[in-house]
């Protein structure tokens, strides 16, 4: 049985041809531990392939069925087990600051990658080397150009 930490990501990945693929509807219905039932939207993601990705918020076991138009993308069914949570938790709102599922404050520490997608891959590669280096647990990426003198062509 599949297993996924408490608070981690489960995905559903799905593959079909599909005529408008970003108007093509996709969910999942997923059923929690304790009977919840959970909708949650999938969206394209390139090529012939879809994508559904859902955070269990409790420990045991959870059942899912796909929803769409697309035959080879309905009445998928599955199950997974989640199990422990690793760290704090999820992330979450607490008055004008965040906070962890197990109480504890969260601090964000980011910073931007600009023009990213106008980068060569080897400089994609020793950016990524060099923020697991650091303390970040986020990055903002823009994906518009932005003129620098250094980016020009």
């Amino acid at each position: 049985m599949t297993q996924v930490k408490r608070y981690d990501i489960f995905d559903i990945r799905l593959q079909a041809k599909a005529g408008k693929p970003f108007d093509t509807p996709l969910k999942a219905r997923f059923a929690a531990p304790d009977g919840t039932r959970i909708t949650v939207w999938g969206c394209y993601d390139g090529g012939d392939r879809f994508l559904i990705r859902f955070m269990p918020e409790q420990e045991g076991n959870y059942t899912y069925e796909t929803l769409s138009p697309v035959p080879a993308m309905h009445g998928i069914t599955g199950f997974f087990q989640c199990t422990g949570v690793d760290g704090h938790g999820k992330v979450m709102p607490d008055g004008l600051y965040l906070k962890h599922a197990d109480g504890t404050r969260h601090f964000s520490a980011g910073t931007t990658c600009y023009a990213w997608i106008y980068q060569p891959q080897t400089v994609r590669a020793d950016t990524i080397a060099e923020l697991e280096k650091g303390s970040f647990n986020k990055i903002r990426m823009c994906i518009f150009p932005k003129w620098y003198l250094y980016n020009e062509q």
